[in-house]
């Protein structure tokens, strides 16, 4: 079966980069970028997320894959999340739609303070900046941003080791 090209590659060790950007830093919540991990097609990035209090109920959501799929409001406990390419291409982690780029939920675990997000994200991004920005409604957290230089993911990207290259 022929895999999507937009699809992770199986067969490739990732080149990592440390990263720990503060995305956002309240009195009730912090949210930062806690690395990425650079494919030859795309790259993942990780979303840390600590509460100054529990979440004992677990009403707090930050990606779902069939968020908005029935045309519901999206909730303030939605943790709303983008990127934006230096060539205007914008991704949020809203309901996917495919197209010429994608931001795609990977994985996510959580205990009652602390929740870690893993989105995958296709293409690699051209040169240039790369914003990624948040926005939580339910912390009073309006649209923030953080910019990195793309430079930083294709460099790793073209590290990335193929496991079995002759397939």
């Amino acid at each position: 079966m022929v895999r999507p090209v937009w699809m992770k590659a199986e067969d490739v060790l990732p080149a990592i980069v440390g990263l720990d950007l503060v995305l956002a830093h309240t009195d009730a919540v912090a949210i930062a970028l806690s690395g990425l991990w650079c494919y030859p097609n795309g790259f993942e990035f990780g979303v840390s997320v600590v509460l100054r209090e529990p979440d004992n109920h677990g009403r707090l959501i930050a990606h779902r894959r069939h968020m908005g799929a029935t045309g519901e409001p999206i909730p303030p406990e939605f943790l709303r999340l983008g990127l934006q390419f230096s060539n205007g291409t914008k991704l949020t982690n809203m309901p996917a739609q495919f197209g010429t780029a994608i931001l795609f939920p990977v994985s996510a675990t959580a205990d009652s303070r602390s929740h870690r997000y893993q989105y995958w994200v296709w293409p690699l991004p051209p040169p240039g900046p790369l914003a990624f920005v948040c926005e939580w409604p339910h912390f009073q957290i309006g649209q923030t941003e953080a910019t990195i230089d793309a430079g930083l993911v294709l460099d790793a990207a073209a590290r990335a080791v193929a496991l079995w290259p002759e397939t």
